[in-house]
């Protein structure tokens, strides 16, 4: 009976265990970036872990200078620098030294605001970060290089390019209103200098937005890539082989193209003509 042997097959597939005392203080949150959409994350002091709805993405210490992204489907895993990455899928943004205007208490903790004018005229970045989640340096520096945010600053909570005027508004320890809803759909923009310089044109752009935070308790080799994972140096096999690495996933993808099928040319000539 099939569905008794997946009943049987569940209970005795093997888990990941963790003792209760390697636990730890963690939080977990949502947010919006403009390179890759929305994400939701669990992350420790000095381990985090990203999860897009697709695949996830792991950092951790002592350098966070690697990030790792992982693909359920088929196990495996590819790893490069934050900075490749970063370069690749977020282009990387000019920012000024911000400069703090003031603060609020946001999402349950402390967070700073900075305001600043960039080398554009007329455009200024209107930053919040927050730095009472105790996490290391290396490890929100790394994240917001990945989101192509500002480093040094703590936490993002929200980045975003605003007019002159706008910036002149914001009330420096008032929190800002989010556009944006937990459970609603926000589609990634992408981060090329010709999409930013045309929303600059309506003098606002939003890079990041945090949309939750809750303190938590998470095992950071829980959050690591699993050891049963293998890694994957053809990009194509990680997105598309099986799970014991064979590549018919691939060959599955190229043989169902649909090939344009050959059309035949007939030429007819007109009958001739009877003599009279």
């Amino acid at each position: 009976m099939p569905s008794l042997m997946l009943v049987l097959f569940l209970a005795t597939a093997p888990s990941r265990v963790f003792a209760a005392d390697a636990r730890k203080e963690a939080w977990s949150f949502m947010a919006y970036t403009a390179a890759f959409g929305r994400f939701k994350a669990v992350t420790t002091s000095d381990t985090i872990k990203a999860d897009s709805g697709v695949f996830n993405y792991s950092l951790e210490g002592p350098t966070f200078e690697k990030v790792r992204v992982s693909n359920p489907e088929n196990k495996s895993y590819i790893e490069t620098t934050v900075a490749a990455y970063a370069s690749q899928w977020s282009r990387p943004l000019k920012y000024p030294s911000l400069k703090k205007v003031g603060s609020a208490k946001m999402f349950g903790v402390n967070c700073e605001h900075y305001i600043s004018a960039t080398d554009q005229r007329g455009i200024h970045v209107d930053a919040w970060f927050t730095s009472e989640p105790r996490l290391q340096r290396g490890l929100t520096d790394s994240l917001c290089k990945v989101c192509a945010v500002p480093t040094g600053y703590g936490l993002p909570v929200r980045i975003e390019f605003v007019s002159k005027d706008k910036a002149a508004s914001r009330a420096p320890n008032m929190p800002f209103q989010s556009g944006l809803k937990s459970n609603a759909a926000a589609k990634p923009i992408a981060a090329s200098k010709a999409l930013i310089s045309k929303e600059q044109e309506k003098n606002e752009l939003l890079i990041f937005e945090l949309v939750n935070l809750t303190k938590t308790h998470a095992v950071a080799e829980a959050l690591r890539i699993p050891k049963d994972y293998r890694l994957e140096k053809d990009q194509a096999l990680f997105f598309f082989s099986d799970m014991d690495g064979s590549n018919s996933g691939v060959d599955e993808m190229m043989f169902s193209v649909k090939q344009k099928p050959k059309t035949t040319v007939i030429e007819t000539k007109a009958p001739p003509v009877p003599k009279k």
